[in-house]
């Protein structure tokens, strides 16, 4: 886990400074405080490998980027969080001079050893243990199809200068960020937009990014809330011309419709081997590892299955959770289950609301980008804790729901799935299944009903709080399927939910220098998961079907018999109209909100006098207009 960043120059006359790309390079220090790296490209075409403040001894005869004379037209960065092979041997950039390759990268790659064997009987000889070296040599073999034998979270950059092109690539799922600014004269990316906001100062917010997460707090894949930055897909790479500046990007990876695998059905015996194989891999480590918590199936099946079927685990396995005083938001019983079937070392997070504008302001600072709700400020201060604990990889359970099919409102899409097949007794059998109040699943349907087809910010245009961008907001460029569940499935995992939960995964661990790893996404999961019908993920109103009865054994029985989908919990609602509100107040109700195109100050400050005389409860909207003044007042 690291941090990248690079700045190429198109011009010929013009040359790049290095003490100013230096100081940019310092903003993404908290991802790599090991050890940092730099390489010059200069105008006649001699590479200069360099040091900074924070380089290891090993190489402290390279020349400082600071006092170097070279006239360069590309400069690289990186900073290192070491995770595997701790030596000098894993220093980036890591190049093949021979070659004319080298590489930087942020993430890890599960798969190393077994793609470093594959390599050597292709006659491949290594100088390290560390998957950089794997991912330089796996370029050599594959070019840019990389991607296709990689299992792990990764965004690379690759200075090729045969074909004298960058080549840029990131994870299938986005679990790890690259952004990039491109004008007229000048390419630059970087793990984080601060990068690229320190080098570039004329940038425009983006009303339409800004009006979809006030509305919807939905996430594009290639926007960012910058109208010039943008994201590299997740599974795209990115090749860039250094002679022309003309850059092209392609899909490696693409998600197909079910019914494209054929009729040969996967059983809780495969995904159950699956998930062990996964998370084997996921457990590679040379620093302290541990595990993330918090009471549900997911987080709760990898301590277990850790335990119990991977002796690579570090014991006693270190665990971490989230508690509150308010005991209805809190998971702690089914967490004293789990911890009471593994060997462990624990520690509790108990966040607080003690300095509250400051540590929120630090964590939408380390975010980039106003948040959704407080979960993210609880999950802040989880990490904070675990780095506390000197343990630098975290193991979580974000995916999961995405990929099987977790949340409370997939059972509504299951229930017209089968109905828009005309499968009834499946839509019946369904709907009786479901536990708790039918009615508000009819309520549901209704929705879905009435807004399918007409995009997602149609439900919310009765509430007038927020004035339309001229941007057209980009339609899903997803595969269309009439599979109502699936194609619910894939908006959440590539829009709606997910994306947006691996940026507060990655920012809020890279904050206190830890890797976070998620094994629900690992590239096995992911090709399992995407083969599964609507039958498997939901069966009598049980989610994550197949998965559960593929952990029955082998997890609390309360928590496998638990099927209220409960999520990172927290008492958002009784904090916003409690200790909050004056803090709310203070926003909302003054003058700051007069100050923003896209948002309707006189609506909005009725609607918020509404929500705090109980007339009704969508937290949510407040929160976020909140957050948003925020992140505008930090990015002035």
């Amino acid at each position: 886990m690291c941090g990248i960043c690079g700045h190429i120059q198109f011009q010929n006359n013009e040359a790049l400074d290095p003490r100013s790309f230096y100081q940019s390079h310092l903003k993404l220090r908290h991802r790599g405080p090991d050890d940092e790296g730099l390489l010059g490209l200069t105008h006649d075409g001699a590479l200069v490998p360099m040091r900074g403040q924070d380089t290891i001894p090993f190489y402290k005869k390279l020349p400082h980027i600071e006092e170097g004379r070279d006239r360069f037209r590309a400069l690289f960065g990186h900073r290192r969080l070491s995770i595997i092979d701790l030596s000098e041997q894993g220093h980036q950039p890591m190049g093949d001079e021979k070659n004319g390759i080298w590489v930087i990268f942020n993430g890890e790659i599960y798969n190393y050893i077994e793609i470093r064997q594959e390599l050597v009987g292709k006659g491949y000889s290594f100088q390290s243990q560390s998957d950089t070296e794997v991912i330089l040599n796996g370029y050599k073999e594959w070019g840019h199809r990389l991607g296709d034998k990689l299992d792990g979270m990764w965004a690379i950059a690759i200075l090729d200068m045969k074909s004298n092109s960058i080549f840029l690539s990131r994870d299938r799922s986005g679990m790890k960020p690259l952004y990039y600014y491109k004008d007229s004269s000048q390419f630059l990316f970087s793990s984080e937009m601060r990068f690229i906001k320190s080098q570039i100062s004329s940038l425009t917010v983006n009303r339409g990014a800004a009006y979809k997460y006030l509305k919807t707090c939905s996430f594009e894949t290639d926007e960012t809330f910058f109208c010039e930055i943008k994201q590299l897909p997740p599974a795209h790479n990115l090749v860039l011309n250094l002679r022309d500046g003309q850059f092209s990007q392609s899909e490696y990876w693409t998600i197909s419709y079910p019914g494209s695998f054929g009729d040969k059905p996967i059983s809780k015996e495969n995904l159950f081997d699956s998930y062990i194989r996964t998370l084997k891999i996921h457990l590679r480590s040379d620093v302290p590892l541990g595990v993330a918590l918090s009471g549900g199936l997911d987080s709760s099946s990898i301590a277990c299955l850790s335990d119990k079927f991977c002796p690579e685990v570090q014991r006693p396995l270190r665990t971490f959770s989230v508690i509150y005083d308010e005991k209805e938001f809190s998971e702690e019983e089914n967490i004293k289950h789990t911890l009471r079937q593994i060997e462990n070392r624990h520690c509790w997070s108990k966040p607080n609301l003690d300095g509250f504008i400051d540590r929120l302001t630090k964590l939408i600072t380390a975010q980039e980008i106003p948040i959704r709700s407080l979960a993210v400020y609880a999950h802040f201060y989880l990490m904070k804790t675990v780095s506390e604990n000197k343990v630098t990889v975290i193991l979580g359970g974000q995916g999961a729901d995405e990929l099987f099919g977790g949340y409370n409102y997939y059972n509504a899409y299951a229930v017209l799935e089968y109905l828009r097949r005309c499968q009834f007794q499946k839509a019946l059998k369904e709907w009786m299944g479901v536990t708790g109040n039918k009615i508000s699943m009819v309520r549901q349907i209704i929705s879905i009903l009435k807004n399918r087809g007409s995009g997602w910010l149609s439900f919310y245009d009765r509430k007038k709080l927020f004035r339309s961008p001229d941007t057209v907001i980009p339609q899903s460029k997803e595969p269309i399927s009439s599979d109502i569940f699936w194609q619910m499935l894939l908006n959440d995992f590539r829009h709606q939910a997910l994306p947006e939960y691996l940026h507060y995964e990655d920012r809020n661990s890279m904050a206190y220098s830890l890797e976070s790893r998620l094994p629900f996404l690992g590239k096995e999961m992911l090709d399992l998961a995407f083969q599964l019908d609507v039958s498997d993920k939901i069966r009598g109103g049980t989610r994550k079907y197949l998965l559960r009865e593929a952990l029955a054994g082998h997890i609390p029985s309360v928590i496998y018999q638990d099927r209220i989908k409960k999520g990172f919990v927290i008492p958002q609602n009784q904090w916003q109209r409690g200790p909050l509100k004056n803090i709310l107040d203070e926003f909302i109700l003054s003058e700051k909100l007069d100050h923003h195109d896209v948002i309707d100050s006189k609506n909005i400050r009725s609607y918020y006098n509404q929500y705090q005389a109980r007339q009704h409860d969508d937290w949510g909207t407040i929160w976020r207009i909140f957050c948003y003044l925020i992140w505008s007042d930090l990015n002035r």
